[in-house]
């Protein structure tokens, strides 16, 4: 893959940011692995010079998500099990059409068994041939036309494969040019409260919450962390530093540096969040049930000893289900300030416009992977009828063709 290891725990990556061993969780880890491991077998494809995969990016490699979208619609648009077929033999180079078929000796002839006027390629059958011309109609224009004029790779017009946008492999390196630190929040925040605070039990009442947009997509997460003490006082907004991008890690922070002000100051604190794992380990740290977290160990070390104390001087930590009506008034309000502040804080990420428009990029690759492999399938499993075994699905096609010649 290219990688090396300079720094104990420190994984340098040529072009993209170093990998903190130390600080990612096993979740985020095996993503990047997976990914290196990806564009290392894309490079190795590429150094093949393979005719059907000219214009692949070797280091950018395949826009996954766009190739396999068709492949995975459900419902009244779900493919058939022979189209499903179809479209894995498309997807991986195995389309076979009449000039492979006469390479290999397999007939006689290398001249396109549906229009018998050119050589049977795969941009002829698919781009060329009068026979599936009412096929490419249902294409947009524009497509058709980038097609045979030779603008699309060859990549998307022979196997439906689309190259990764280069927008989202920077995504990363937009994380780490995120300001500031996650070193530098905990040393710049600082508690402050004004006559507006709420008291309960002697304590000073805080609210804490971490969210995170774009959930779905792994690679544009960006999460936002929000600490609420109250009107005109020292309330915080902040985006969430560092590579791994999610809620519950934001929460952490957010309670880590909650904690650890109050214990710089002597305060008694009362937590709420809506954080669950936060509220079981502060059961267990209380003497409850015993609570072992499996992700961001790294800050749940960082807690721990903060908890703990905080524990010992008074403080409590406190569940508030997330909207919920069991909790009292207060408590919701207080939460509800604190999600404005996540909001805030989620936005606060630098390179959102590049983001916004990568995103966009994947959701047009993926239209345009779809609507081609669409037609790539009814193209090759015959356009319609029976799909069934022993069917000849090129016989059809011609048939239909010549008949629609004939009415004309």
């Amino acid at each position: 893959m290219g990688w090396s290891c300079a720094t104990a725990g420190i994984l340098q990556r040529p072009g993209l940011p170093d990998l903190d061993l130390w600080t990612l969780s096993g979740r985020l880890l095996g993503h990047e692995l997976r990914q290196g491991c990806r564009s290392a077998l894309w490079r190795q494809v590429a150094r093949r010079q393979l005719w059907y995969l000219d214009g692949l990016d070797p280091d950018a490699g395949i826009d996954l998500d766009a190739a396999l979208s068709f492949m995975k619609h459900k419902g009244a648009d779900a493919l058939s099990d022979y189209e499903m077929g179809v479209l894995r033999s498309v997807l991986t180079g195995g389309v076979r059409p009449q000039s492979r078929l006469f390479k290999a000796g397999l007939v006689e002839s290398a001249t396109c068994p549906l229009c018998q006027a050119a050589e049977g390629t795969l941009g002829h059958l698919f781009w060329e041939c009068r026979c599936t011309a009412a096929l490419r109609r249902e294409l947009p224009p524009a497509v058709v036309q980038a097609a045979q004029n030779g603008t699309l790779p060859r990549c998307l017009t022979r196997c439906g494969i689309v190259c990764e946008p280069p927008e989202v492999r920077e995504a990363g390196g937009w994380l780490a040019a995120a300001a500031p630190g996650q070193e530098q929040l905990l040393g710049q925040w600082r508690l402050r409260v004004s006559q507006q605070a709420w008291y309960r039990g002697g304590r000073l009442v805080i609210a804490t919450d971490g969210a995170c947009w774009n959930q779905q997509l792994g690679w544009a997460r960006r999460a936002g962390l929000g600490i609420y003490v109250g009107p005109r006082c020292g309330n915080l907004s902040a985006a969430l530093p560092g590579m791994d991008q999610c809620s519950g890690r934001a929460e952490l922070l957010a309670i880590i540096l909650v904690f650890a002000e109050a214990g710089r100051l002597g305060l008694q604190v009362e937590i709420l969040t809506d954080y669950e794992c936060a509220a079981k380990a502060w059961a267990a740290w209380s003497g409850g049930p015993s609570f072992h977290p499996r992700e961001q160990l790294d800050l749940w070390r960082r807690l721990e000893p903060l908890a703990r104390a905080a524990l010992a001087a008074g403080s409590a930590l406190t569940w508030v289900a997330a909207h919920g009506r069991a909790a009292r008034e207060q408590e919701l309000r207080w939460n509800k300030l604190v999600d404005d502040l996540v909001v805030q804080g989620s936005k606060r990420h630098t390179g959102l416009q590049r983001l916004t428009q990568a995103i966009r990029l994947k959701e047009a690759n993926q239209e345009k992977a779809q609507a081609v492999q669409r037609h790539m399938v009814r193209g090759r499993a015959g356009g319609g009828g029976g799909r069934g075994r022993g069917e000849r699905p090129w016989k059809r096609q011609r048939a239909a063709a010549v008949a629609v010649e004939g009415r004309s």
